[in-house]
């Protein structure tokens, strides 16, 4: 691929913003120089970027995971660029492959090819032997999640957005915006591909994206700056919470394999917000699908109701 042939290494590696990347992914404490990493390579801007600013970084041992989602008439091109990219880096290359044909009738597209692109790329990683999956969520995704996570009611867990790390999965671009990416991609003039549904505004990130954050960015140079900081504070403020409720309120909790039991005259010195987060916390991963607010609602009129159980 000639455009790789055309990039400048010591440019790259002198870089402003590169320099701050490097200094971001040190404060990863667990990832160790030398580990074995999977990256998330769509094709698109945002995992060309990721991709080649760690390839600079010569600190993992990386691979590449390409998931094909078939849902766009382009969807092989794409597999066949991101595998040509790996090729001409040698570096290793996995595809797995999706078929929209599964998706439940009336289900949400976005939330389907999420779901199980994340599950294709830990099968990919442990069919190898591959410690962590990095993925190039940023600033901006971050914005769009908060707001969408805001849209559906779902109370103060969802202002902790996207998580810099669960499990394996580690999101190393979200302190940077995605104007940052694209000023990289363009002044070392790396290749990527251009998704032509992204300006499809009749996907509702879609339209967060591009009627709602675009101008508003434009007024505010500070909004993901702004936007990035508070999530920060409010991951902490619930990881306190959390932290609290772990040691003062599981003390009073029977728990067996299949299920938990809480007298009703311990869960009755809670407060209602400190019951539903403690529940939330026993019955779910703290980190998996948000509760909706009709799930949050139905919880608490159970509890108002003192129908205390097992």
């Amino acid at each position: 691929m000639r455009e790789l042939q055309r990039l400048n290494h010591n440019l790259i590696q002198s870089d402003s913003f590169w320099i701050r990347f490097r200094k971001h992914v040190s404060f990863f404490q667990r990832l160790k120089k030398g580990d074995q990493v999977l990256i998330a390579v769509s094709g698109g801007l945002d995992s060309m970027a990721l991709l080649f600013m760690l390839v600079e970084l010569d600190h993992f041992r990386i691979s590449i995971g390409h998931v094909n989602h078939h849902l766009r008439k382009d969807s092989n091109s794409d597999k066949n660029f991101v595998k040509g990219v790996a090729e001409d880096l040698d570096i290793p290359f996995f595809s797995k492959n999706l078929n929209p044909d599964e998706m439940k009738k009336g289900a949400s597209v976005e939330e389907w090819a999420r779901n199980h692109r994340y599950h294709k790329l830990q099968k990919i990683a442990c069919e190898n032997d591959l410690k962590w999956i990095l993925t190039a969520h940023h600033a901006n995704d971050q914005a769009e999640t908060v707001l969408m996570n805001l849209a559906r009611q779902s109370g103060i867990s969802g202002l902790r957005g996207i998580a810099k790390s669960n499990g394996n999965i580690v999101r190393p671009l979200l302190p940077f915006t995605r104007r940052e990416l694209k000023e990289f991609i363009h002044q070392h003039k790396i290749p990527f591909r251009e998704d032509e549904t992204n300006s499809d505004s009749s996907f509702p990130r879609n339209f967060l994206r591009n009627e709602v954050i675009k101008p508003w960015e434009k007024n505010s140079p500070h909004l993901m700056r702004g936007i990035t900081q508070s999530v920060q504070h409010f991951s902490e403020w619930m990881d306190s919470l959390d932290s609290l409720i772990s040691e003062f309120c599981f003390p009073s909790v029977i728990r067996n394999q299949n299920h938990f039991k809480i007298e009703f005259e311990n869960l009755d010195k809670m407060t209602e917000l400190i019951q539903i987060r403690l529940i939330q916390i026993l019955v779910e991963n703290r980190d998996a699908k948000l509760w909706s607010k009709h799930k949050i609602e139905t919880l608490r009129a159970f509890l108002r109701k003192n129908q205390i159980g097992n």
